[in-house]
Protein backbone atom coordinates (compact mmCIF):
# COMPACT_ATOMS: atom_id res chain seq x y z
CA UNK A 1 0.00 0.00 0.00
CA UNK A 2 1.32 3.45 -0.94
CA UNK A 3 2.19 5.90 1.86
CA UNK A 4 0.28 9.17 2.22
CA UNK A 5 2.40 12.25 1.52
CA UNK A 6 2.19 15.99 1.97
CA UNK A 7 5.22 18.20 1.37
CA UNK A 8 8.16 16.67 3.24
CA UNK A 9 5.87 14.46 5.35
CA UNK A 10 5.41 10.75 4.70
CA UNK A 11 2.77 9.27 7.03
CA UNK A 12 3.34 6.36 9.39
CA UNK A 13 0.45 4.98 11.40
CA UNK A 14 0.36 2.40 14.20
CA UNK A 15 -1.61 0.02 11.97
CA UNK A 16 0.96 0.21 9.15
CA UNK A 17 3.20 -2.77 8.56
CA UNK A 18 5.66 -0.51 6.75
CA UNK A 19 7.19 2.15 9.01
CA UNK A 20 9.45 3.71 6.38
CA UNK A 21 7.75 7.14 6.61
CA UNK A 22 9.01 10.11 8.60
CA UNK A 23 5.82 11.43 10.22
CA UNK A 24 4.00 9.41 12.89
CA UNK A 25 0.27 10.09 13.06
CA UNK A 26 -1.54 8.89 16.20
CA UNK A 27 -5.12 9.55 15.04
CA UNK A 28 -7.23 7.54 12.62
CA UNK A 29 -5.34 6.28 9.60
CA UNK A 30 -5.42 8.43 6.45
CA UNK A 31 -7.59 6.98 3.71
CA UNK A 32 -7.73 9.76 1.10
CA UNK A 33 -6.73 13.37 0.33
CA UNK A 34 -8.87 16.49 0.67
CA UNK A 35 -9.09 19.29 -1.92
CA UNK A 36 -5.90 20.89 -0.55
CA UNK A 37 -3.92 17.65 -0.84
CA UNK A 38 -3.76 16.93 2.89
CA UNK A 39 -4.40 13.31 3.94
CA UNK A 40 -7.80 12.78 5.61
CA UNK A 41 -9.21 9.94 7.71
CA UNK A 42 -12.43 7.98 7.13
CA UNK A 43 -14.44 10.75 8.85
CA UNK A 44 -13.01 13.39 6.51
CA UNK A 45 -10.81 15.03 9.15
CA UNK A 46 -7.34 16.18 8.14
CA UNK A 47 -4.49 14.04 9.43
CA UNK A 48 -2.28 17.08 9.96
CA UNK A 49 -2.57 19.44 12.93
CA UNK A 50 -2.79 23.21 12.45
CA UNK A 51 0.30 23.40 14.67
CA UNK A 52 2.33 21.90 11.84
CA UNK A 53 4.13 24.61 9.87
CA UNK A 54 3.49 22.77 6.59
CA UNK A 55 -0.28 23.17 7.08
CA UNK A 56 -1.59 25.96 4.80
CA UNK A 57 -3.56 27.48 7.72
CA UNK A 58 -0.57 27.52 10.07
CA UNK A 59 -0.24 30.72 12.13
CA UNK A 60 3.26 32.14 12.36
CA UNK A 61 4.85 32.26 15.79
CA UNK A 62 7.99 34.14 14.75
CA UNK A 63 8.11 35.92 11.44
CA UNK A 64 11.08 37.25 9.54
CA UNK A 65 10.64 40.09 7.05
CA UNK A 66 11.91 39.08 3.65
CA UNK A 67 12.91 41.92 1.32
CA UNK A 68 12.58 39.84 -1.88
CA UNK A 69 8.91 39.10 -1.15
CA UNK A 70 8.24 42.33 0.78
CA UNK A 71 6.41 40.22 3.33
CA UNK A 72 6.90 38.15 6.44
CA UNK A 73 7.89 34.48 6.29
CA UNK A 74 8.09 31.97 9.11
CA UNK A 75 11.51 31.80 10.65
CA UNK A 76 13.74 28.93 9.60
CA UNK A 77 14.23 28.04 13.29
CA UNK A 78 10.45 27.73 13.74
CA UNK A 79 10.24 25.05 11.05
CA UNK A 80 13.45 23.31 12.11
CA UNK A 81 12.17 23.12 15.69
CA UNK A 82 8.88 21.48 14.64
CA UNK A 83 10.70 18.98 12.42
CA UNK A 84 13.14 18.13 15.22
CA UNK A 85 10.27 17.65 17.71
CA UNK A 86 8.65 15.22 15.25
CA UNK A 87 11.92 13.43 14.45
CA UNK A 88 11.79 14.53 10.81
CA UNK A 89 15.21 14.65 9.20
CA UNK A 90 15.18 17.57 6.76
CA UNK A 91 17.98 19.77 5.48
CA UNK A 92 18.07 23.57 5.40
CA UNK A 93 17.47 23.91 1.67
CA UNK A 94 14.43 21.62 1.79
CA UNK A 95 12.95 23.63 4.66
CA UNK A 96 13.40 26.82 2.64
CA UNK A 97 11.64 25.25 -0.35
CA UNK A 98 8.80 24.10 1.92
CA UNK A 99 8.47 27.61 3.39
CA UNK A 100 8.05 28.96 -0.16
CA UNK A 101 5.47 26.27 -0.93
CA UNK A 102 3.63 27.15 2.29
CA UNK A 103 3.78 30.84 1.38
CA UNK A 104 2.30 30.17 -2.05
CA UNK A 105 -0.72 28.44 -0.46
CA UNK A 106 -1.55 31.22 2.03
CA UNK A 107 -4.97 32.81 1.62
CA UNK A 108 -3.83 36.37 2.30
CA UNK A 109 -3.26 37.42 -1.29
CA UNK A 110 0.41 36.48 -1.03
CA UNK A 111 0.26 33.87 -3.76
CA UNK A 112 -0.05 36.50 -6.52
CA UNK A 113 3.18 38.09 -5.35
CA UNK A 114 4.82 34.66 -5.05
CA UNK A 115 3.85 33.63 -8.57
CA UNK A 116 5.13 36.92 -9.99
CA UNK A 117 8.48 36.03 -8.44
CA UNK A 118 8.14 32.48 -9.69
CA UNK A 119 7.71 33.69 -13.27
CA UNK A 120 11.13 35.34 -13.04
CA UNK A 121 12.73 32.19 -11.62
CA UNK A 122 13.30 28.94 -13.47
CA UNK A 123 13.01 26.65 -10.47
CA UNK A 124 12.07 26.56 -6.82
CA UNK A 125 15.77 26.19 -5.97
CA UNK A 126 16.47 29.48 -7.76
CA UNK A 127 13.66 31.06 -5.76
CA UNK A 128 15.33 29.86 -2.56
CA UNK A 129 18.45 31.72 -3.71
CA UNK A 130 16.37 34.85 -4.46
CA UNK A 131 14.57 34.83 -1.13
CA UNK A 132 17.52 33.76 1.05
CA UNK A 133 20.56 35.10 -0.81
CA UNK A 134 22.86 35.30 2.21
CA UNK A 135 21.48 32.50 4.43
CA UNK A 136 21.31 35.04 7.24
CA UNK A 137 17.72 34.77 8.48
CA UNK A 138 17.62 31.42 10.18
Amino acid sequence: MEKFKYGPLLWNHVDDEDDSGNYWWSGLAPVNYDETGIPVDEKGFQCLPLSSPVHPAYTLKHSVFNSALQDHLPSFAEWQSWCDENFINIDETRIKREILRWYSKCDSGRSKQFYTLQQRAKSLNEMVDLVWPLDDDK
